[in-house]
């Protein structure tokens, strides 16, 4: 495999020690050399003592406090299909929280083959058979934990999802409708408009703008964020400490409001499924202005824009579609409780099941989504037990 040419003729090892304050290149002729690691590093608290950068099999090789050794590939701009053919298999946080119980305490499952299924799963993972990126939902979900239960989480998932990440859902969409309103308009959308979601990509399953996808290949910030993000996604999910969570108020009050002024309205439901997905384009006008902005257009290129057009649009988006289907239909049932997790279930799931090959969702979600490929001529390939997917998944053993 052909990697970017800084020092990789010539370095075997780059190890950051933080438990002796101590930076150490070792070369392939065996020699070494040490710098002491910055006094604003060594005095940071963290769960890993220390990361190793390994040049031969571009590998990021984290050992914990605890003695934890955990591996993740590294990014290459230069590798064409990282992938190779490996099912991708998406899991909602309550499924991680299995597995990694199913490996520190079993005994806490008291059913034989969910502890059979996430081993499996697990056993896959771990053998490279599949791949189980993280994706910025389990960081937020694995934040609000701490102690002990969120170092076991976290071990667990940092260990197979072994670098691997799926790119944020608000990317996905902005990306999607790029492509989507170019080929309305009859443009071209750029390339980066056809990113992979899922991505050895550093930051990916952030919305921070880090692009490592644009620098250049020798560039060496593109070289430290590849060596880097890795351990930097560890710490977040080992931080012992309880994270401070903001909840979508807003957003839940206005489709609580919709569905309200849906359910005392005399029309029928396919009238109100249409007010819902008019509602849905409205309340995201930031990404699409966001998506023309990709394509050098204004706003004014949409404006007046027909709810046949805005189907149009939204029918050819494999992630955004499923999300404003999930929202209309949720919005003309009368059994609905909008809560604040809704947004993130109903985003993440949704890209997951528009790019993974398997997912595995919570009840709610799940079912729908399932439903949902069904009624679009769809296998479905979203389920909302273990068993079911290590069922599709035992051929691979």
């Amino acid at each position: 495999m052909t990697r970017p040419s800084l020092s990789s003729e010539w370095i075997r090892y780059f190890i950051v020690d933080r438990s002796s304050g101590i930076v150490r290149v070792v070369l392939q002729d065996g020699s070494s050399s040490e710098l002491p690691l910055g006094e604003e590093f060594a005095a940071l608290s963290s769960q890993i003592a220390t990361s190793v950068f390994d040049w031969d099999r571009w590998w990021i090789i984290n050992t914990t406090v605890r003695g934890h050794v955990l591996v993740a590939e590294a990014y290459s701009p230069i590798t064409e299909d990282p992938i190779r053919g490996r099912p991708i298999v998406y899991l909602d946080q309550n499924h991680w929280s299995t597995i990694a119980t199913a490996f520190a305490a079993p005994e806490r499952i008291r059913s034989e083959s969910l502890r059979a299924a996430a081993r499996l799963i697990a056993r896959l993972a771990h053998d490279g058979k599949i791949i189980t990126p993280l994706s910025a939902a389990h960081l937020r979900e694995t934040g609000a934990l701490s102690g002990e239960r969120r170092y076991e989480l976290g071990v667990a998932m940092a260990s197979l999802a072994g670098g691997w990440q799926f790119r944020h859902p608000l990317e996905i969409w902005r990306n999607e409708l790029a492509q989507s309103i170019a080929k309305y308009l009859g443009i071209q959308a750029p390339i980066e408009t056809s990113l992979p979601v899922v991505t050895l990509e550093p930051n990916a399953l952030l919305d921070d703008n880090t692009n490592a996808h644009a620098m250049d290949i020798d560039d060496p910030r593109l070289f430290l964020l590849a060596m880097t993000s890795p351990s930097a996604t560890l710490e977040l999910l080992l931080e012992p400490k309880a994270m401070d969570r903001i909840e979508p108020e807003g957003w839940v009050a206005r489709q609580r409001d919709l569905s309200s002024a849906l359910a005392q309205s005399p029309k029928n439901n396919q009238v109100k499924k249409q007010n819902a997905l008019v509602f849905t384009w409205i309340d995201n006008l930031q990404p699409i202005n966001e998506a023309l902005q990709a394509l050098d257009e204004t706003p004014e290129r949409l404006a007046g824009i027909s709810i046949g057009a805005i189907r149009e649009i939204l029918g050819s988006t494999p992630m955004v579609n499923r999300f404003s289907r999930l929202m209309a239909q949720r919005h003309i049932s009368a059994t609905t409780r909008w809560k604040p997790n809704d947004l993130t279930d109903l985003m993440f799931l949704s890209a997951a099941a528009a790019y993974a090959d398997y997912v595995v969702a919570e009840k709610q979600t799940g079912t729908e989504l399932a439903q949902l490929e069904v009624a679009l001529g769809q296998q479905p390939t979203t389920f909302n037990r273990l068993e079911l997917l290590a069922d599709q998944l035992e051929h691979l053993r």
